[in-house]
């Protein structure tokens, strides 16, 4: 944006745009003389404004050098800039959208061009205190010509340049709101012809003329001499044809904005011309300066007599008098004026009304009014009491004042119409120093009258007491106190001790006082301010501030100190730690160059096992057993293959550093001369390689049920015939195998063309059933014992297309997890070219039935019940379980404040579950607003929702605990009120999950941010020294590596944004820990004791939720005293797993712990090549259990 003298647009402008989703504020301003340039700055670090100063000779940039220069500083940051002008607001039809949505929409164009809509000034001659966009609600219809200009949203890094203030160059096309290609007019780049203007689901409202006065001081500050010219320009583009209110809910919430942030004052405190103030603070603002409500001071006239003047018709915004030819006067609405009487308010509030009347047709007798509030009659106001200044004023009476208390009802933040009425039905018009008014109208919250006092420092800690009175006079204690220091929250208080003292001099509740200890880190050798507020009502206590030092030992004082310092020094830390990964040379392989990467490593494993055996070897026992190495049988179908690609496949068996292997080539009919002489001569050289020829094709299955018959070998491995082993692979496979006692390994795999090239590595992750049943994961390169083969039989024919899923399955059938080991090396090539499987990007619909039939019969053979479906037509599959049970469970939801986020997420949860056996526990860690006190009595309501308060400092792991001791269920869900499920069998999905395996004690799901990018995945431990979100980033729908997005898999933890837990497992391993783990790696530290304690932590995208997490984030800044927190936590992580996270059973050791995960590589130059942990994992100190009962 480039501005120029407009401090009074510029805040609503900069919150406007943020709120609708925009990263960074871009400002150049030029050479601003009203204070708006430093009204910039003290917005800038709030809501993430960049302010450039840039000023010219002639007083005005020129645009296009202004966004070249944009370009230039800012192009490499952003993916997305959108330019744009102070009078131009980016609105979306749907005000809940996200400007993400539509930048994902087009994340394939190079530019986004959205029309004008020209906005007229809807006859407001100015904006009188309301927003440019509550303000001005009529334009020009869709076809005007001046809509026909358009604004540019562009990808930085695909533009070339620009060309005027509307359009750029880029590398592509620009592209419409409706995805179509841009159609320039003949007037050049920047205008669509006539008829083709597009208006959409977002649209740039033009605020170009706006009122009359705001297009005179325009003229003025530019100091124009066309004025004539400039009014014709003013007419022609104040059209008002379509009323148009599309802005209007979020201008409400740029107003909420203004008000919480105090903007209104922000603007007047840095306005140069004071005398030029044109945002007059709005009611809401004027709220929250003093309370109770102060209406107008009214000058008091003095003498008796009712003038023609003093009586004249007074016509305002609602009111219009008429006076008929009795003189009679009458309202609008047809009812009589009291004539001769004069009212004043001066005060309405929650607990006061007061003012005074006088009837001068009767003034010795008091009035009596009639007080009416929207409509009905609430009461009836005697106007007795003594009002000496009115009698000073020269009213002829002194008893003329009036005070009563309206009921709580009307104090609910809603207008409320205020009407007086004499007993014969006339209306009593209310005076103010312009105008007389029928009515008045408020919108207050209520607010109790308050007696308190903040005593002062005793016994080392601030104490006082406050007292509220309700509306039966009772004064009661027990209330909520918010601190705050330099406007910053620090704790939350409740006034419920005892003050005998305080009761038998106020006649009041004895249990109203109150102690403050702030925590450490408020805690200062210097003297502090603190605050003091009642609860939820803002209002501040007496003898607040209260200024002191909670220190007076010298010692304690130089522990704070200390204490500062190590704050400081995180801090401090954190940011060179990042500092020095920016600066440090990156010389990261990633899967984009894996090639380079691959041969680094292949030439490393060679080294490494040859440094192994010769360890191995210096060991005479060791040494004798390897001399009896266990022969290996190396199975391989061969049907006319490709003869170069066979003879490289064959010399990879040969060129094994293990010896004892026997090599059986299964010919399933290729009727291929060439073929046949090349494996006589195979076998003629190596008396290890053997040959089956078969006179016709029988399919892969058959052919190769005969190489396992006729195997000799106590090892079966499975090889395709124009793929190729890495030369160790059998020495390492055979060493794994007799290490671990497992029966059946698999390893990693690659893929590699004809000229060599590998790519796309197949990292795999330790077992993983789960996955398993979703797609064939293990694939290459596959070793089994023969006493296992025995036991399970031979590939079926009936699943050819299939036939090795369904082999590993029936595996899976008889083996113990225990007995699968993934060696975790790339020990396999598989060949990628025309006629291989390696190249095929589709499925034949054979295999993909058999699939099918091979999971589905599997789990029928376990007695479990599901559907089993293909994956868009491939060899990927979804089981849908069909579990029966219905088990009750409770979903716990933590909240503090953030009203409307959590009824949202609550009404998804009620309205948006098909499984009826559930309730909900709302868990309030001491909101204090009115809001959330009518939520909390508004779900109290709900049969199945309880609201359970907790009265203390934020520590998530207890509030859940807590929790969940309050229920009787057999699950428990954890969530976060910023979490929204969308899909009706989310309950049942995760629950059936646990309900099919025993073993699975907890399962989470796929979250997704409002822009339908992931937010969760799983969780990845070891990056970034702890753990991560896994595929965080990816589109909704992506497969992400491996698929691994795509797939329910079992996994090594997951968010407790939403996670499903069973309860004895729960209170098994200790629920949460509250002691250690506060706030940070809590979930995390759960699913690692639930798989300490022998359970599965498994993962499932067909659960799939909306996470807000902005919502309840905050601040992306991390104050001194969080950061020193979340280390503390982290080490604690660190100290109890160690090692443990960084091998992650889940996540591949190739990949990087320190940048990208599943996508940047290991530094094969930095980090040593060890195996994965293979010992039980332990925590340290040992796991305390805690019971449901403590």
């Amino acid at each position: 944006m480039v501005v120029k003298d407009e401090i009074d647009d510029i805040p609503q402008w900069i919150i406007h745009h943020r709120l609708v989703g925009f990263d960074q504020i871009i400002i150049y301003g030029n050479g601003a003389t009203d204070g708006s340039a430093d009204l910039i700055d003290a917005m800038a670090a709030e809501f993430h404004v960049e302010h450039i100063l840039w000023p010219t000779p002639e007083g005005r940039p020129v645009p296009k050098l202004v966004y070249e220069d944009c370009l230039r500083r800012f192009g490499g940051a952003y993916d997305w800039i959108a330019f744009l002008d102070a009078d131009e607001y980016l609105v979306p039809a749907d005000p809940e959208s996200h400007i993400g949505s539509l930048l994902e929409q087009h994340r394939d164009h190079s530019a986004i061009a959205i029309n004008w809509l020209i906005f007229g000034s809807s006859d407001a001659p100015n904006t009188n205190g309301l927003l440019n966009t509550e303000t001005f609600l009529n334009r020009a219809e869709d076809q005007f010509s001046a809509n026909r200009n358009v604004k540019s949203i562009i990808q930085p890094s695909r533009t070339i340049e620009c060309v005027n203030p509307h359009a750029f160059v880029c590398d592509g096309p620009y592209f419409t709101l409706d995805n179509e290609m841009v159609e320039w007019a003949s007037e050049g780049l920047g205008v669509v012809p006539d008829g083709k203007v597009v208006v959409g689901s977002w649209r740039i409202h033009h605020y170009m003329i706006r009122s009359h006065d705001h297009w005179r001081r325009r003229l003025v500050r530019g100091n124009d001499s066309k004025g004539a010219e400039w009014d014709e320009v003013f007419r022609h583009h104040d059209r008002n044809e379509i009323e148009d209110l599309t802005a209007l809910p979020l201008a409400a919430r740029v107003r909420e904005v203004m008000t919480e942030r105090e903007i209104w004052s922000l603007i007047e405190t840095h306005r140069t011309d004071k005398s030029d103030r044109r945002t007059p603070v709005p009611d809401a603002a004027m709220q929250l300066v003093a309370e109770p409500i102060q209406i107008p001071t009214i000058a008091l006239v003095a003498g008796t007599d009712l003038d023609a003047e003093k009586l004249r018709s007074v016509e305002s915004s609602a009111v219009a008098d008429a006076v008929s030819d009795d003189d009679q006067l009458w309202t609008q609405s047809g009812l009589p004026v009291a004539p001769s009487v004069e009212c004043h308010l001066d005060t309405l509030s929650s607990t006061l009304v007061r003012g005074w009347a006088v009837n001068f047709a009767d003034a010795e007798t008091p009035l009596v009014m009639h007080i009416i509030i929207d409509g009905a009659n609430v009461a009836a106001v005697p106007c007795l009491i003594e009002r000496q200044d009115v009698r000073a004023a020269g009213y002829p009476s002194a008893r003329v004042g009036f005070e009563f208390t309206l009921e709580r009802r009307f104090f609910n933040a809603q207008t409320h119409r205020l009407e007086f009425q004499t007993v014969s039905g006339e209306v009593i018009r209310i005076s103010t120093p312009d105008e007389k008014l029928e009515f008045y109208d408020f919108s207050e919250k209520w607010k109790p009258a308050v007696r308190s006092l903040v005593d002062g420092m005793h016994e080392g800690v601030i104490k006082g007491w406050v007292l509220r009175e309700e509306q039966d006079h009772a004064w009661l204690g027990g209330c909520n106190i918010v601190v705050t220091s330099n406007g910053t929250h620090v704790a939350n208080i409740k006034a419920n001790r005892n003050r005998g003292d305080v009761g038998k001099a106020m006649g009041a509740d004895v249990n109203c006082g109150f102690e403050f200890l702030p925590p450490i880190a408020f805690r200062k050798a210097h003297p502090q301010a603190f605050r003091f507020f009642l609860a939820p009502y803002d209002i501040e206590l007496t003898g607040s501030p209260y200024t002191t030092s909670f220190v007076s030992d010298g010692n304690e004082a130089a522990l704070l100190d200390l204490n500062d310092t190590l704050d400081r020094l995180y801090v401090e830390m954190t940011r060179l730690r990042r500092q020095v990964k920016t600066m440090l040379p990156k010389h990261v392989h990633n899967l984009s160059d894996y090639d380079t990467w691959a041969r680094t490593y292949l030439e490393a494993l060679r080294t490494r096992v040859e440094k192994e055996r010769y360890a191995r070897s210096r060991n005479l026992k060791t040494f004798e057993i390897a001399r009896s190495e266990p022969l290996v049988s190396i199975v391989c179908p061969t049907w006319r293959p490709k003869i170069s690609d066979f003879c490289a496949a064959v010399e990879s068996v040969i060129a094994q550093t293990l010896q004892s292997w026997e090599l059986i080539l299964i010919d399933d009919g290729s009727q291929m001369p060439d073929l046949t002489a090349q494996i006589d001569a195979f076998t003629k050289r190596d008396p290890r390689i053997r040959v089956i020829r078969r006179m016709k094709n029988v399919g892969i299955s058959a052919a190769t049920n005969a190489g396992m018959r006729a195997a000799r070998g106590d090892w079966l491995a499975f090889f395709d015939h124009d793929d190729l082993l890495v030369p160790v692979a059998l020495e390492l496979m055979v060493s794994e195998a007799q290490r671990t006692g497992a029966k059946l390994l698999y390893s990693d795999e690659d893929k590699i063309d004809d000229n060599g090239y590998y790519s796309e590595p197949a990292f795999k992750t330790d077992w993983n059933y789960r996955l398993l049943l979703g797609c064939n994961y293990i694939c290459h390169l596959v070793m089994l014992d023969r006493a296992t083969m025995k036991q399970v039989g031979f590939l079926n024919p009936k699943y050819n297309g299939a036939q090795d899923h369904d082999y590993l399955l029936r595996v899976s059938e008889v083996l113990r997890p225990d007995e699968i080991h993934h060696v975790p090396e790339v020990l396999y090539h598989w060949r990628k070219s025309e006629t291989s499987t390696a190249s095929s990007t589709s499925a034949k619909q054979y295999a993909v039935d058999a699939g099918v039939y091979a999971i589905t019969d599997h789990l029928a053979r376990r007695g479990k019940s599901a559907e089993v479906t293909s994956f868009n037509d491939s060899t990927w599959y979804k089981v849908h379980w069909k579990m029966e049970q219905q088990p009750k469970i409770t979903i716990i939801i933590p909240y503090k404040e953030q009203i409307k986020t959590t009824r949202t997420c609550i009404d998804c949860i009620l309205a948006g579950t098909d499984y009826e056996n559930f309730d909900v526990i709302l868990v309030d860690n001491w909101s204090t607003s009115e809001e959330a006190m009518q939520f909390s009595e508004e779900m109290g309501q709900l049969d199945n929702v309880r609201v359970l308060r907790v009265e203390e400092e934020f520590n998530y792991s207890r509030i859940n605990n807590l929790a969940a001791r309050a229920s009787d269920a057999e699950f428990f869900v954890l969530m976060n009120n910023d979490l929204f499920v969308t899909d009706k069998s989310w309950l049942r999905t995760i629950l059936d999950e646990a309900l099919v395996d025993e073993q699975v004690g907890i399962v989470g799901g796929k979250f997704v941010y409002p822009n339908r990018r992931v937010q969760h995945a799983g969780v990845v431990l070891g990056v970034g020294g702890v753990a991560c979100h896994s595929h965080s980033g990816i589109g909704e729908d992506e497969p992400g590596y491996a698929a691994r997005a795509l797939f329910a898999q079992e996994v090594s933890a997951v968010t407790a944004a939403c996670l499903l837990i069973r309860a004895d497992i729960y209170w098994q391993v200790g629920g949460l820990d509250e002691q250690h783990l506060a706030v940070a790696f809590n979930d995390v530290d759960l699913c690692l004791k639930v798989r300490l304690a022998g359970y599965k932590v498994v993962w499932t995208p067909e659960f799939l939720a909306e996470h807000h997490e902005s919502l309840s984030r905050g601040s992306d800044e991390i104050r001194p005293e969080k950061e020193a927190r979340f280390f503390h936590e982290m080490q604690t992580m660190i100290e109890r797993y160690g090692d443990y996270l960084k091998n992650d059973p889940f996540y591949s050791k190739h990949f990087t712990l320190e940048h990208r995960p599943f996508f940047d590589l290991r530094d094969l130059l930095i980090v040593p090549d060890v195996a994965r942990r293979s010992t039980p994992m332990t925590l340290n100190p040992p796991l305390a259990h805690m019971d449901a009962a403590d």
